[in-house]
């Protein structure tokens, strides 16, 4: 048989129009909304319910290459663990994720499966902070004939839902087909049961066909999620570059970071995007993305000088101090970076998107529309989701 992958092979471009699966008309379940368990259940939703409820644990994944999906499965250590396939992030360290709200984050690739493997054509990404919700994954095998829903980017078209039933298992239940319209960009997408749990991962289609996909069943994606196999090295390097520059890539005016060239060498100028924010625990935290090779350290740094850093899943200790020109530098795994603390006004900026995220989470029917007077409800509401982040 001959099949494809449903990676995004073809580059689409995307942008922040509305998402084909948002729904654009008031829901019944507005009032009502049932939102689902933590756990696996009997209980059944219907499509826009399953939508509405899983839509913030599903990313779309942006490479050069193209589009395809990925859905978060984890929070731990103040980091997001997502899946997606193997075949999506093939060749990447880095790439890029697009939440349902449009903000966007860099995931570093922590685990790789074999992309000439259907069954474990599997990646798992990692994600600095707690984002996303996370999807349940099914443990028990699902029902031929069970109805199903994926929630994917199929040509680039973020945020779509189709639906469709389980058709058959495959491989000894490692493979399950399915016959929901399913295309490239779905590639690492969820495929949910009504019940709101992962019953498998679209992978791939069967060419010059209709209604015969296929996904990677949840007992493949468990034996994935605990397998040490296809897990990537520490970096040698969290305090040199990872990536020099192009040669055409030329270096801001003023430079937001330092990384040392060498064991002993000096510290040389580097581009850099550099913000703060508040974790979980109310801890400041520091976010340097080089814009060269989109590599994200994030950075606690401690009252008594010692300081971790959270590079492409790992977490590293450190210590830490302020230079004379009060910017902060990080020695770690024997080598030095440095950083400017970010001025007030990128810690807004960042501050109103993270308000904005979870306000328009509570109220999507108002997202572009005005809040009114500043002593209003709704304003009152934002102002204090804005305070309680600081």
């Amino acid at each position: 048989m001959a099949f494809a992958a449903l990676a995004g092979c073809t580059n689409v471009k995307t942008d922040k129009s509305q998402s084909v699966g948002e729904p654009t008309s008031k829901s019944p379940y507005q009032n009502i909304k049932r939102e689902l368990p933590s756990e696996c259940t009997i209980q059944e939703y219907s499509a826009e319910e399953l939508f509405d409820n899983s839509k913030n644990g599903v990313a779309v994944v942006l490479t050069d290459s193209g589009v395809g999906s990925a859905f978060v499965v984890k929070h731990e250590n103040n980091s997001t663990l997502l899946v997606s396939n193997a075949h999506v992030v093939q060749g990447n360290s880095v790439v890029t994720l697009k939440w349902s709200d449009g903000s966007k984050d860099q995931a570093a690739v922590v685990k790789v499966g074999d992309v000439q493997s259907l069954d474990n054509d599997l990646a798992l990404l990692e994600v600095s902070g707690n984002i996303g919700k996370v999807l349940q994954v099914k443990k028990e095998k699902v029902n031929t004939g069970a109805d199903i829903v994926a929630i994917g980017a199929p040509h680039g078209l973020e945020f779509t839902i189709t639906r469709g039933i389980v058709s058959a298992h495959r491989d000894n239940g490692r493979v399950i087909q399915i016959d929901a319209p399913i295309n490239p960009g779905n590639s690492g997408g969820a495929i949910l049961d009504k019940t709101g749990c992962v019953v498998g991962v679209a992978t791939f289609i069967r060419r010059d066909s209709e209604g015969l996909a296929f996904a990677i069943s949840s007992s493949q994606l468990e034996d994935f999620l605990v397998s040490d196999v296809g897990t990537r090295a520490d970096s040698s390097a969290l305090g040199n570059r990872v990536a020099s520059p192009s040669p055409h890539v030329s270096l801001d005016s003023k430079p937001k970071c330092w990384f040392q060239q060498g064991v002993g060498g000096e510290l040389e100028a580097a581009n850099c995007l550099v913000s703060s924010r508040k974790n979980n625990n109310g801890h400041l935290v520091y976010d340097l993305t080089e814009t060269v090779s989109g590599l994200k350290r994030t950075i606690v740094l401690w009252e008594n000088e010692k300081s971790e850093v959270i590079l492409e899943g790992k977490v590293y200790n450190g210590t830490w101090w302020t230079d004379g020109d009060g910017d902060i530098r990080v020695r770690v795994n024997g080598g030095i970076f440095a950083f400017v603390v970010p001025d007030s006004t990128e810690t807004d900026k960042d501050l109103d998107r993270r308000t904005d995220a979870i306000f328009y989470e509570r109220y999507p029917g108002l997202k572009g529309k005005s809040l009114g007077s500043s002593k209003g409800r709704l304003a009152k509401e934002w102002m204090s989701i804005r305070e309680s982040l600081k």
